[in-house]
C-alpha cells in the first residue's frame, strides 16, 4: 500500500469515528433537551404543589381558628350549664324546704 492510499484509509477511518462520535454527542444532547423538558415539567409541577400546600395550610389555619372558637363558645356554655344546674338545685332545695314546711304546717 502506497503512502497516500494509506493516509486515505485512515482519514476515512476518522471520518467515520468522527461521525460516530457527531452522531452520538447529538444522541446526548437530545435526551439533555428532554431531560430538561421534563425536569421543568416536574418543577412546574412541584410548583403547583407548593401552591396546593399553601392553600390547604391556609384552609387548616382558619379551621383551626373556627374550632378555637367553637372550643371557647363550648367552654363558656359548659360555664353557664354548671351555672344554671347550681341554680337549679337551690330552687330544688328551696322547694323541698317549703314542701317540707307545708307538711309539718298541715300535720299540725
Amino acid at each position: 500500500m502506497d503512502p497516500i492510499s494509506t493516509l486515505l484509509f485512515y482519514l476515512t477511518y476518522e471520518r467515520s469515528r468522527v461521525e460516530d462520535l457527531e452522531e452520538t454527542l447529538q444522541l446526548w444532547m437530545n435526551d439533555s433537551e428532554n431531560k430538561h423538558k421534563m425536569l421543568v415539567t416536574q418543577a412546574e409541577h412541584i410548583h403547583d404543589l407548593e401552591q396546593q400546600l399553601t392553600k390547604a395550610q391556609q384552609i387548616v389555619g382558619m379551621h383551626s381558628s373556627n374550632c378555637q372558637e367553637l372550643f371557647n363558645e363550648l367552654e363558656g356554655s359548659k360555664v353557664m350549664i354548671e351555672q344554671l344546674e347550681a341554680q337549679l338545685n337551690q330552687v330544688e332545695h328551696h322547694a323541698d324546704h317549703h314542701y317540707q314546711q307545708h307538711q309539718m304546717e298541715q300535720e299540725r
